[in-house]
Formats: structure tokens, C-alpha cells, sequence
């Protein structure tokens, strides 16, 4: 009888069975449902955060550049893009500034104070970047 057991267990093929299979096509398919749907869209809000982290960047090393140099500089700002002597910033994708502007930084890195407007085409909504006088503090709002 041992031997006939031993025998059966060598013979028999291993494979999935059905219900198996059909367990392991829903977990697959599950998955993939939930990658699909769960996917981060993509919305300008996030190039928003994007912008301001390298405007603050540029912002900070313009100042510094201008003490340094001693003299004044400039910041452009354009329909879409934002200049410097060095560097473009373009404005996230549906931003776009009313009219130019230009932030004048003295040589003792004082800024100019000033208002920009952006313009969000998509949402449509106004966006402020307030330039304080003196330090070169800044806020978005």
C-alpha cells in the first residue's frame, strides 16, 4: 500500500487547478485595477509648489549675487517666463504674468517692493507674489 502512494504522488503532474488559476488572475487584475486608478494626477497645483521652490532659490542666490558683485540687478518678470542676467524660470504650465514687471535689487541686496499678478487660465484665479520692501522678504498668496 506504501508503494502505491509513493507511486500515485510521483505520477501526479504538478499544475494549477482551475480555481487556482482563476485566484491568481483576480489578485493580478486587482492590482493592476488599483495602480491604474490610484495614480497621482497631475495638476498645476504641484508645478505651483515646484515654481515657488525655484523662485526661491534664484530669488536668494540674485541677492547674494548683487552684494556680491555690487551692483544692481534685475529680475523680469514676462509673460511666462521669469529673467534674470544668468537664467529663465518659466511659469508653470496655464500661469501667466499681467504685463511685465521688473524687481530692481540694489548692491546691499535691498529689494524693491512690488506686486505680481499671475494669471491661472485654467482655473481662472489670481495668484500675488508680494515683494516686501527692505530685506528681500516675500510671500505668495
Amino acid at each position: 500500500m506504501l508503494k502505491a502512494i509513493q507511486h500515485n504522488f510521483r505520477n501526479r503532474k504538478a499544475a494549477f487547478t482551475l480555481v487556482e488559476s482563476l485566484i491568481v488572475l483576480a489578485i493580478v487584475s486587482a492590482t493592476l485595477f488599483l495602480c491604474v486608478t490610484l495614480q497621482p494626477k497631475k495638476e498645476t497645483g504641484m508645478v505651483m509648489a515646484t515654481f515657488k521652490k525655484r523662485f526661491s532659490l534664484l530669488y536668494q542666490s540674485e541677492r547674494l549675487l548683487a552684494q556680491e558683485k555690487e551692483q544692481m540687478l534685475s529680475m523680469t518678470f514676462s509673460k511666462n517666463a521669469l529673467w534674470t542676467e544668468h537664467e529663465r524660470l518659466v511659469l508653470p504650465e496655464g500661469y501667466r504674468v499681467r504685463g511685465e514687471e521688473v524687481v530692481k535689487i540694489s548692491a546691499s541686496g535691498f529689494v524693491s517692493p512690488k506686486t505680481i499678478l499671475f494669471i491661472d487660465d485654467i482655473r481662472k484665479k489670481i495668484f500675488r507674489l508680494v515683494i516686501l520692501f527692505g530685506g528681500g522678504d516675500y510671500y505668495f498668496e
